[in-house]
């Protein structure tokens, strides 16, 4: 059984929450976190290994709780690996997936 958010999770949800109703459209931005940020471990690669596709975190406690707002969600997906969109796929109309951009090579 999953453990509830944790007190600062559950106030950034509240908020994308109290936020969405004030919105006439809410888009919620999810997925993985990429190699090369300072202080932040990668989410994606050979040294990253899942053992499922759900998102990380609270992601998908996200999607559920703004969409219960019941205005128009979009969900846009960052990921550099296949990842299940479950609950987004059920409760939002329109999901975008957008992959890591590549080097710019000058």
């Amino acid at each position: 059984m999953r453990e509830p958010p944790t007190a600062p999770e559950q106030t950034a949800i509240d908020q994308a929450v109290a936020d969405a109703k004030r919105a006439d459209v809410a888009i919620i931005v999810v997925g993985d976190m990429p190699r090369g940020l300072p202080r932040i471990r990668s989410t994606v690669g050979e040294d990253s290994s899942r053992t499922g596709l759900d998102l990380t975190g609270r992601q998908d406690d996200l999607i559920r709780a703004v969409a219960a707002v019941g205005k128009p969600t979009i969900v846009i997906n960052i990921s550099g690996r296949p990842v299940a969109l479950n609950w987004a796929n059920r409760l939002c109309p329109a999901i975008i997936q957008a992959f890591f951009p590549g080097h710019v090579w000058r």
